[in-house]
């Protein structure tokens, strides 16, 4: 995928779906140029993604009016795979805080 710019005084690491593939969920580094140990860098983490939400408190992120109250995330990953005429689905569930 591509590499993003924020105007920051931060690293920003960036969970996205890829917009041209939406069930792959990549990783994009996003380092403060000249500061930061890090290197700007973008991968895919995993294909066949079925649903990827980011909640607070119950709330999709999408719906939070400020971030300044987000003091915990919900991190929900479903990917499914067919094989052999059948559906194998996993499910990932954790929160960060």
């Amino acid at each position: 995928g591509l590499i993003i710019d924020i105007d920051s005084q931060f690293d920003y690491i960036v969970y996205r779906l890829n917009s041209e593939y939406p069930n792959r969920l990549e990783r994009v580094i996003d380092a403060n140029d000249g500061v930061s140990n890090r290197e700007d860098s973008s991968r895919t983490i995993t294909t066949r993604v079925n649903s990827f939400q980011l909640r607070s408190g119950g709330v999709e992120l999408s719906a939070v009016s400020s971030f300044d109250q987000v003091s915990s995330v919900d991190i929900t990953l479903v990917t499914a795979k067919n094989l052999f005429g059948r559906t194998f689905q996993e499910t990932l569930r954790t929160g960060v805080k």
